[in-house]
């Protein structure tokens, strides 16, 4: 008996989570805000996240399928040199290229780490609002009418959040 009491309190100090604001102060550095106009001038506002220091970004490809001109929002800073590099419609990805470097990326993890019921933050620019931060849980993992994965969750994603990190603890 004492070595299962034993055994319960090394699995109870190891699995404790990394509270919200740290996951919040070390991620929210590698969050970009995404504007893209099209020739009317109508601007999709979405969320971006930097993945590599030599300034490739991830976001969704639905802010810029009418667009034909990119901008992205770093802190105080706004780029105008931005290259698509890359996208899949039906994934709904786009990877953007930024002419700068940057200190600060979240590497892309596999969907094999996540489980059903985890905890999830993610991170993004609802309504312009920069880099804001917002809880849930994973409900599930959905396969589309294309064959696509998805990862069902209820952390609210409101308008302008598109593209944004998702993170686990």
């Amino acid at each position: 008996m004492k070595f299962v009491i034993l055994l319960l309190g090394c699995f109870c100090i190891y699995s404790q989570e990394i509270p919200a604001e740290k996951i919040y102060e070390t991620a929210e550095k590698s969050v970009v805000v995404i504007y893209c106009y099209d020739l009317s001038g109508n601007m999709y506002q979405g969320s971006g996240v930097i993945i590599d220091p030599s300034g490739i970004l991830v976001t969704n490809y639905h802010i810029y399928s009418e667009a034909n001109t990119i901008e992205v929002k770093h802190s105080d800073k706004l780029y105008r040199d931005v290259s698509v590099i890359g996208y899949d419609i039906t994934k709904d990805i786009l990877i953007l290229k930024v002419n700068s470097e940057f200190k600060n990326f979240l590497p892309v993890t596999e969907i094999k780490s996540l489980k059903q019921g985890q905890r999830v933050y993610a991170i993004g620019s609802p309504e312009g609002f920069e880099n804001s931060i917002c809880e849930g849980i994973i409900s599930g993992f959905r396969v589309n009418e294309n064959n696509v994965r998805m990862i069902q969750m209820t952390a609210p994603i409101i308008d302008g959040s598109s593209g944004g990190a998702v993170l686990n603890s």
